[in-house]
């Protein structure tokens, strides 16, 4: 914990109290997934820009004591530590100086602000980016989720009153930054450009005067690919598609992870991608037909690219965005993205985990005690997800029609 100005940098603390214009504030720093690979310059800028700490307001009133104590110090110390144990050290102290329990400790506080946020939210992830803590596992969905820092600070006020604050402070901050969380979620903006390229390239094959085979069809399995990928919020795995479709319920089958038996998944799609689904196999079926040498390669997975020599290989990971979209970043951010939207649309926590596939033992969405519904899945999906793919310019493209005549 550390007593600083207001253009003090928070490093190496979690916790700092500041002065904001003469008013006592609270940075917290926000705990951010660590990664091997480095993103280039492009891609940084593609990313929604986040914070690494977070700024609260001082809803207890308890920043002006804090701050008084560490200026004046208690005996020769003044209260600059940085480590949990320093942090320990100085509330047990400011406690003491205050007539309370000499014992108090800040860990005996921690989980309840926790617990607080986690009843108040239902979100360990939202509970984890405000206080800066790692419980309940919150850690697996630190690698998919930005949220926006007011959404979060509406969260913590609404907490409040739970920790037995009887008049707080209402009074809402500002942010340096709008976002929190994961560093490399794309940009809405990002999403519109990807998907606009690999729309405009598949056109442009389909619409030419002597269509090539081979750069139509990978332009059309891209565009298909891109879009299951962020619909369904599929890991980065090779033929990202379902398994089994039922066209009347719109019910989805497929498995992105693992055992392809237990890890399977159950979700709904969207009617813009059962539609886009259904053409894009209409594509393949016939492609299939009018190319006796792809059937002979034995079965193909459903989203295959050509290569030059006509042989068929599965889309992967390795083949996104493709030749013609600039888009900087992974397969992987496309999950992020769809994650990211849904926590922020507020959709039920037990629903965004059965859609991120989050789930342990007993937990499943077709688990005995599980209380998720398909309707819960349908609702989402035509409330939230459909609107977000619209957003984004996403649409239905029709397969080529020099394919019609058998």
């Amino acid at each position: 914990m550390r007593y600083l100005d207001a253009s003090a940098p928070l490093v190496e603390s979690t916790v700092a109290i500041v002065r904001v214009d003469g008013v006592p504030k609270i940075r917290v720093a926000v705990p951010q997934p660590t990664y091997v690979t480095v993103l280039t310059e492009q891609a940084q800028q593609a990313c929604i820009p986040v914070s690494d700490w977070i700024e609260l307001p001082d809803a207890a009133g308890f920043g002006d004591r804090a701050l008084r104590i560490g200026t004046i110090g208690v005996g020769d110390r003044v209260f600059e530590g940085c480590t949990l144990q320093d942090c320990d050290d100085v509330f047990a102290a400011i406690c003491a100086s205050t007539s309370l329990l000499e014992s108090a400790r800040l860990s005996r506080i921690a989980d309840p602000l926790f617990n607080a946020l986690l009843h108040q939210t239902g979100r360990p992830i939202r509970a984890r980016l405000i206080t800066g803590s790692d419980r309940h596992g919150s850690s697996v969905r630190a690698h998919y989720t930005t949220l926006p820092a007011d959404l979060l600070v509406a969260d913590y006020l609404a907490s409040v009153p739970l920790l037995g604050v009887i008049e707080a402070n209402r009074t809402p901050v500002g942010t340096p930054t709008a976002y929190v969380g994961n560093p490399r979620c794309p940009k809405p903006a990002e999403l519109r450009r990807l998907f606009d390229d690999l729309r405009r390239a598949y056109m442009r094959a389909r619409d030419a005067n002597v269509p090539n085979i081979i750069t139509l069809h990978n332009a059309y399995t891209r565009y298909a690919a891109a879009v299951c990928v962020l619909a369904l919020a599929f890991r980065a795995v090779s033929d990202p598609s379902p398994s089994e479709i039922d066209a009347l319920s719109r019910l989805a089958l497929w498995s992105d992870k693992g055992d392809q038996d237990y890890q399977a998944r159950v979700g709904v799609l969207a009617r813009s991608v059962l539609h886009l689904l259904q053409a894009f196999g209409h594509h393949r079926d016939r492609m299939l037909e009018r190319f006796p040498l792809l059937a002979a390669q034995g079965p193909l997975p459903f989203f295959f690219l050509l290569q030059n020599t006509g042989s068929a290989v599965a889309f992967g990971p390795g083949d996104f965005p493709g030749p013609d979209a600039t888009y900087p970043l992974d397969l992987r951010s496309l999950r992020r993205a769809m994650c990211s939207h849904l926590d922020a649309a507020g959709v039920p926590e037990q629903v965004l985990e059965a859609v991120m596939a989050h789930v342990n033992l007993g937990r499943e969405s077709w688990a005995q005690f599980s209380s998720l519904m398909v309707s819960d899945l349908r609702g989402i999906t035509d409330a939230v997800i459909a609107p977000f793919l619209d957003s984004l310019g996403i649409e239905v493209l029709p397969p080529p029609n020099w394919f019609a005549a058998s």
